[in-house]
C-alpha cells in the first residue's frame, strides 16, 4: 500500500521483501515422497552409529576400569554403554534413554568400580569426534551437531552430578567408619597383657570395614626406616593372625607360622571364588616414627585405601605402646630382682651392723637400738634391764688360750638366750659383758638370775672343761616413757652386778680329787 502510494506521487519505486514458508501441498504425494526418502537413509545412518560407538567401546572399558578387572566385569559394564549408546545421540529421542541408561549403571553394584571422570573424559572424546564426523559431510546436518552438542552438555551434567553424589556419600561413609579406628586401638590397648589376644583384636573389626580378608606379620626385629631410604623386607617374617571374612585366627607366640622372604603357607592370600566386587590385595607398612613392626596385608576394595591407612598408623602406634609396655615389664622385673637383691644385701649389712659375730647376740649398736623401740612400743609398762659378765675370762684366756676364751662366751650367751626366751634382747656390748632387756619387774630379774646360776651349775657339773664357765648378773626396772636415758638404767644394772661380782668364785681351775 505504501509503495503504490508513492507511485501515484510520481516517486521512484523501491523493491521490498516479505518474508515467506514454503508449505509443501499434501494432496499431490509430495510429503510422502519425502518420507521415503528419509526411510532409505535411516538404515544407513544407524549402521554408521553402530559402528562409531562400536569402535569406541574397547576405548571407553580401557579408560574406566582398572587394569587388572575381572573379565566378567568387562562383560556387564559393555552391556550396560551399550545400552546407552543404542540410540543414535544425533536425534532428539535419544536424550531420555541417555539418562535412563546412565541412572541404571550408576545404581548398579559395578558402578563404584568405574571412574566417573574418566567416564566424562571418554563421552566428551566420543561425541567431539561424532560432531568432526559430521562437519566433514558435504551436507552437515546442524541439527545432528546440536544434538550431539547437547548430549555432550547432558552426559557431562549427569556424570558429574553422580560423581558429586558419590562423593559426599563416600565422605559420609568414611567419615562414620573413621570412627571404628580409635576402637582398634581401645581393644588392642585393653589387651597389652595377652599377646595373642592383642594381635587378634587388631583384625576383629576389619571384616566390618570392608575387608575381605586380612594378615598380620611381625618382623623377627622391628626396623628403623628413614625418608628417601629404600626400603627392603625383612627376610623373616611372622603371622600372628589373619581375618578371612568373619573367621578370625591368631597364634602363640611359639606357634606362628614364619615367612621366608615371600607370602607362603598359611598367609598365602588367595581370592574368594564368583566375588563381585573388585578386590585388591594391598599392604600397609606398620609404622611408628621411623620404626617398622610389621606389615598388614588386606584384600580390600580401593575405596577402602585412605581408611586402611588410618588404621595402619593406629596399629603401628599400638604396636610402639606395646613395645614400650614389654620393654617397662622388663625393666620392672629387673628393678624387682635388683630391689630384692639390695633388700637381701642390706639384711646382711644390718644383721652385721647390729649382730656380734661370735655370738650371734646383738653388738651395742644393736641392743641400743632394740632398747630404744622396745621402750617406744611399751610406753608406762615395766622394763627389766640385767647386766651380766663371765668370771674370769682372762684366766682362761691365759691358761687354756683364746679359743676357750671363746667356747666361754659363746656358752655365757645360749645360756642368756635361753632363759630370757624370745621376748627379750641379749646383748654382747664389750668382750665378756652381756646386757638383757625385757618387760619385768625385779622381781622377775631375781628368778631369771637364778635360773642363770642353775644352767651354769649343770653345765659344770657335766661339762669335761678343765675350768669352770660362770656367769655373774645384777639387774634394775625403769618404767618406759617418753625421755628415758638408757644409759642410766645400764649404770643402774652395772651397779648392782658390781655388788654380784663380790660373792664370785675366786678361782676358775676345777679341782680334781
Amino acid at each position: 500500500m505504501i509503495g503504490a502510494a508513492e507511485l501515484c506521487k510520481g516517486k521512484k519505486c523501491h523493491s521490498v521483501v516479505v518474508p515467506a514458508k514454503i508449505r509443501i501441498r499434501e494432496s499431490c504425494g509430495c510429503c510422502n515422497i519425502k518420507e521415503r526418502q528419509c526411510e532409505n537413509l535411516i538404515p544407513a545412518e544407524k549402521e554408521e552409529w553402530k559402528w562409531i560407538s562400536g569402535s569406541y567401546m574397547k576405548e571407553f572399558l580401557e579408560e574406566i576400569l582398572v587394569e587388572n578387572a575381572d573379565m566378567s566385569l568387562h562383560g556387564k559394564v559393555q552391556e550396560y554403554l551399550q545400552s546407552i549408546m543404542e540410540v543414535d545421540f544425533r536425534t532428539s529421542g535419544s536424550e531420555e534413554n541417555i539418562k535412563r541408561s546412565l541412572q541404571k549403571l550408576f545404581n548398579s553394584d559395578i558402578s563404584k568400580c568405574i571412574s566417573g571422570h574418566s567416564l566424562i573424559k571418554v563421552f566428551d572424546r566420543f561425541t567431539d569426534e561424532c560432531v568432526r564426523r559430521e562437519l566433514q559431510k558435504e551436507n552437515a546436518d546442524k541439527r545432528a551437531i546440536e544434538n550431539l552438542l547437547l548430549r555432550k552438555r547432558q552426559i557431562h551434567d549427569k556424570i558429574l552430578s553422580h560423581i558429586i553424589k558419590r562423593e559426599k556419600e563416600k565422605f559420609s561413609t568414611f567419615q562414620q567408619e573413621s570412627w571404628f579406628v580409635p576402637l582398634i586401638s581401645r581393644d588392642m590397648l585393653c589387651h597389652m597383657d595377652d599377646e595373642r589376644e592383642f594381635y587378634r583384636r587388631s583384625l576383629v573389626k576389619l571384616q566390618a570395614l570392608g575387608a575381605e580378608a586380612s594378615y598380620f606379620y611381625i618382623f623377627e626385629h622391628p626396623t628403623a626406616h628413614f625418608r628417601n631410604e629404600e626400603w627392603h623386607c625383612p627376610k623373616r617374617m611372622y603371622l600372628t593372625a589373619y581375618q578371612s571374612g568373619e573367621d578370625i585366627i591368631a597364634y602363640e607366640e611359639d606357634k606362628r607360622p614364619e615367612v621366608v622372604t615371600t607370602f607362603a603357607g598359611e598367609g598365602k592370600i588367595t581370592r574368594r571364588k564368583n566375588h563381585a566386587q573388585n578386590y585388591v590385595a594391598t599392604i600397609f607398612c606398620l609404622f611408628s616414627g621411623e620404626i617398622q613392626y610389621g606389615i598388614l596385608v588386606a584384600e580390600i576394595d580401593p575405596a577402602y585405601l585412605s581408611l586402611f591407612y588410618l588404621i595402619s598408623r593406629q596399629i603401628g602406634n599400638m604396636l610402639r605402646m606395646y613395645q614400650m609396655s614389654e620393654e617397662q615389664k622388663t625393666m620392672q622385673r629387673k628393678l624387682e630382682i635388683l630391689v630384692r637383691e639390695i633388700q637381701e644385701k642390706n639384711e646382711v649389712l644390718n644383721f652385721i651392723s647390729e649382730s656380734d659375730a661370735l655370738t650371734g647376740c646383738m653388738n651395742r649398736r644393736g641392743f641400743i637400738e632394740k632398747t630404744l623401740q622396745m621402750n617406744r612400743d611399751h610406753e608406762g609398762e615395766e622394763l627389766l634391764i640385767l647386766f651380766a659378765d663371765l668370771d674370769h675370762l682372762k684366766e682362761i684366756n691365759d691358761s687354756f688360750g683364746h679359743i676357750e676364751g671363746d667356747f666361754s662366751i659363746r656358752h655365757c650367751a645360749e645360756v642368756l638366750k635361753k632363759v630370757v626366751g624370745a621376748d627379750g634382747i641379749v646383748g654382747r656390748i664389750g668382750g665378756d659383758e652381756f646386757c638383757v632387756v625385757t618387760l619385768g619387774n625385779l622381781k622377775d630379774g631375781q628368778q631369771i638370775i637364778e635360773r642363770i646360776r642353775e644352767e651354769r651349775d649343770a653345765f659344770n657339773c657335766t661339762s669335761d672343761k678343765e675350768y669352770y664357765v660362770e656367769l655373774s648378773a645384777g639387774c634394775t626396772s625403769v618404767i618406759c616413757r617418753n625421755g628415758l636415758v638408757i644409759a642410766d638404767a645400764l649404770r643402774e644394772a652395772d651397779r648392782a652386778l658390781y655388788e654380784v661380782k663380790k660373792l664370785r668364785r675366786n678361782f676358775v681351775k676345777k679341782i680334781r680329787l
